[in-house]
């Protein structure tokens, strides 16, 4: 029941003011469209109906592939309702360019008021400011070498660190123990411990989120790389690019007293020596 309970609150985000209101907004091309058919000779019908049908095809060849691509719900999501406005627009188009005009209001004004909320679904990771980081990550760290911390690097106001979410979240359910333990900072609030691990938080940075695994107090892996000219590497955050990345099983079996464990291997983190 409980397990039932956590599934059904998780799903609750969907049913929030973002995802209704978008969606609505794109069921308002169905009554547009029959009211505009009605209107409409034949030959105008068919070609309608002709532009509506590649365009719903390519839609759904798109869609497949984002929804591979996607490291949440969260994510395909919103990208979903991007291609979905985008299509609706063109087709808006193809009736009149009034329409075009109507359709594209609307979709900024939801863009600029209406925002996708974070995942509050189950977790055990712990916010800290930057007192907090140093003290329990760096400082104590010192003390514990074998002891690491994962820590999510975010803004809220990014979609990518709002896609992230329900991942990191699950990871910290799954693999959180006395010696390993998930931390995020909101680098909006503490741009300076930001700046101080290298993190740009620019509205255009590609560096967000980015999560950073602490091991005795040092920085050993990291997601997304950063080469040394300055060029990020596209981040991937899916569960099992980070599990194997940052070695989770490994950490999670040692710190349990088991001694190893499987998900071993470099993946995609940008490993540090210490």
């Amino acid at each position: 029941m409980a397990l039932l309970s956590s599934y059904f609150h998780g799903l609750l985000r969907f049913t929030s003011p973002y995802y209704v209101v978008n969606f609505m907004s794109l069921v308002t091309y169905m009554y547009l469209r029959t009211q505009v058919l009605l209107y409409t000779d034949e030959h105008g019908a068919r070609r309608l109906e002709d532009w509506e049908q590649r365009t719903s095809s390519l839609l759904v060849i798109v869609l497949i592939g984002r929804f591979l691509r996607s490291s949440s719900p969260d994510e395909f999501v919103a990208t979903a309702f991007l291609f979905c406005k985008a299509s609706v627009a063109f087709l808006a188009y193809c009736i009149s360019p009034r329409l075009l005009v109507w359709y594209l209001v609307l979709f900024g004004v939801l863009e600029l008021t209406v925002y996708q909320p974070v995942y509050r679904g189950p977790c055990r990771y712990e916010y800290l400011n930057p007192m907090e980081f140093d003290d329990r990550v760096v400082n104590e760290g010192k003390d514990k070498p074998k002891d690491s911390w994962l820590v999510c690097f975010f803004a809220s106001w990014s979609p990518p660190c709002v896609h992230v979410e329900p991942t990191f979240a699950k990871l910290s359910e799954r693999f959180t123990t006395q010696s390993l333990r998930f931390a995020k900072v909101d680098v909006a609030r503490w741009p300076v411990l930001a700046k101080k691990h290298g993190i740009s938080t620019s509205g255009v940075s590609k560096q967000l989120p980015t999560i950073i695994l602490f091991e005795g107090g040092r920085e050993v892996a990291r997601i997304p790389h950063v080469y040394p000219d300055g060029r990020v590497a596209k981040g991937r955050f899916f569960w099992s690019d980070l599990v194997k990345g940052f070695e989770l099983d490994m950490r999670y079996a040692r710190s349990r007293g088991s001694g190893g464990g499987g998900g071993g291997g470099g993946g995609g983190a940008d490993k540090k020596n210490k």
